[in-house]
């Protein structure tokens, strides 16, 4: 298994209070057990590194548009450049 990325700390971390809370405030087992395949798929998604950290993620490098690439969406890569 791979380490945890912050991103991947925060989103667990959340995902257990917030499962543990609504365990004991709803007296709801399903909702427990959302939690678990919530945090089964975390880590999933964590091996296979679509949960990146924002500073590795880089914005948009090198990207190429294309000519039908709507005109906010050329601004917003620009900018972010």
């Amino acid at each position: 298994m791979k380490p945890l990325s912050k991103k991947a700390k925060m989103a667990i971390g959340w995902t257990v209070l917030m499962t543990v809370v609504g365990t004991a405030m709803l007296h709801q087992w399903q909702f427990f057990a959302i939690g678990c395949a919530s945090l089964v798929m975390l880590l999933i998604a964590n091996q296979y590194d679509l949960l990146k950290d924002p500073e590795e993620s880089s914005r948009v490098r090198d990207y190429s548009l294309s000519p039908l690439t709507p005109p906010y969406v050329r601004f917003r890569i620009r900018r972010f450049k």
